[in-house]
């Protein structure tokens, strides 16, 4: 499932917010957006095997 948003829907978004961006900013935003969510995307193909979660996680020295 893609969560990638064009510019009609990062405008709808602002709006419904009221954040009130210049066009310039909001476009920097939605790049920045869509990259980062990309870059997460790769993180799915990584094999974790057994690794626990970090809530399981116990960093004491005992």
């Amino acid at each position: 499932m893609s969560r990638a948003l064009d510019a009609a829907t990062f405008s709808g978004l602002e709006a419904l917010t009221g954040l009130g961006m210049p066009p310039e900013r909001a476009a920097a935003a939605l790049a920045a957006y869509n990259g980062v969510l990309g870059t997460l995307a790769g993180l799915d193909g990584v094999p974790f095997g057994d690794t626990p979660p970090a809530a399981a996680f116990n960093a004491s020295w005992e």
